[in-house]
């Protein structure tokens, strides 16, 4: 039992509308900046994407909507799909090429 739902206005085609249940509430991924793994204090923003080549890694449901929203900042993808919820290690990503979003 659910008292609210949170979803994603991008996904809510796929589910059906009901009558009554709880309500229903919808949110939008936005993106703001590019914040390193390594040191969150570095960021770059998203305008430095435009006509880059970058390695797309993910490990999310649906990851061509990851792909896409790269594609729409004006990036040049090159994605490398990992499991839903994957527990990464360093030998994941350490061949792959840089850089890494």
């Amino acid at each position: 039992h659910a008292d609210a739902l949170l979803m994603d206005a991008a996904a809510t085609a796929a589910i059906p509308e009901r009558n009554g249940g709880p309500p229903r509430f919808l949110f939008r991924i936005q993106p703001k900046d590019l914040v390193a793994v390594n040191d969150p204090g570095r960021s770059r923003s998203l305008d430095s994407l435009q006509g880059q080549h970058v390695t797309a890694v993910t490990g999310i449901a649906r990851p061509q909507r990851f792909v896409a929203s790269l594609e729409g900042l004006g990036a040049i993808p090159d994605p490398r799909f990992f499991p839903d919820h994957h527990a990464f290690c360093a030998s994941d990503i350490a061949y792959l090429p840089r850089p890494l979003v």
